[in-house]
């Protein structure tokens, strides 16, 4: 339907981030909240803003499930955005997107 090449990348797609797990050569950027914001910020309202879970129940779900990562580091529910730093965020088993600090944030 795409034609051969658009058929060959999506397969090169599936067998690097499915079949060998690894990350995609084109991440998605995502500006994390001001510092101020991110005292305030939960994970799973992180995940519900950015669109990498569609409610705030999901987002639970998903990181009980042991199924949200940084940098292959997995996170648990309690924690806040102000621990995230940059880095590749891991959410199941095919959406990666990459943590950056939002530009003129300097209370770091």
């Amino acid at each position: 339907f795409h034609g051969e090449a658009s058929a060959a990348a999506a397969q090169d797609h599936f067998e690097r981030t499915v079949q060998a797990r690894e990350i995609p050569q084109q991440v998605t950027d995502l500006a994390l909240p001001s510092h101020a914001e991110r005292c305030q910020t939960r994970l799973s309202s992180l995940l519900v803003n950015a669109g990498l879970a569609a409610s705030g129940g999901e987002a639970k779900r998903l990181i009980d499930q042991r199924a949200v990562s940084l940098d292959g580091r997995t996170l648990d529910a309690n924690i806040m955005a102000d621990a995230l730093g940059e880095g590749i965020l891991k959410v199941g088993k095919r959406h990666f997107v990459r943590l950056v600090e939002p530009p003129g944030d300097l209370d770091d």
